[in-house]
């Protein structure tokens, strides 16, 4: 009688120890397309004036040295700031920015999103923005008004020295 020599990659035990690797190998493979994944932000205050500097935290959960986008929005919905980041190590990120002179004061929006594979994540926060403009008028600015000043005060001690009072 002559005997096959039993072959372990033949038998039905290594069908489905392959079946089982496959799918390990196919699962790992797509992990960090099902992890669970998302963005936080914070700021280091709720309320700006122009000028100030603000400050963004993030954390992007399981998504180390990525790339996020990050939009901020004045309350017109105009865009005045774009900036990419990259995640450390951690995960972690910040942006800091001076909040601009023409922003439209009102509530602004922080919007930050990246991509996962094929899937966008999308996070957003509101700040509020309570600066008005100001913008003095040049008739009245401090150069203007030291002059008006010194104008007055010489009037008045030409006056007195002359004892002259000038007819309008």
């Amino acid at each position: 009688m002559i005997t096959k020599p039993h072959s372990f990659f033949c038998s039905k035990n290594s069908y489905s120890i392959f079946g089982f690797m496959f799918i390990g190998i196919m699962l790992f493979s797509f992990t960090e397309s099902f992890a669970l994944n998302e963005i936080t932000i914070q700021t280091d205050r709720n309320s700006y004036d122009a000028g100030e500097l603000v400050t963004i935290n993030g954390k992007a959960t399981g998504m180390l040295n990525k790339q996020v986008a990050i939009e901020i929005k004045d309350s017109a919905g105009h865009v005045i700031l774009v900036r990419t980041v990259k995640t450390d190590s951690n995960g972690d990120f910040v942006l800091k920015f001076r909040m601009p002179s023409s922003a439209k004061a009102g509530n602004m929006n922080i919007i930050a999103n990246t991509n996962i594979g094929n899937n966008p994540l999308t996070t957003s926060k509101e700040i509020t923005n309570t600066a008005i403009p100001h913008v003095a008028a040049p008739e009245f600015g401090p150069v203007v008004s030291l002059v008006l000043v010194i104008a007055i005060i010489s009037v008045v001690a030409v006056t007195a020295k002359t004892r002259v009072i000038p007819r309008l």
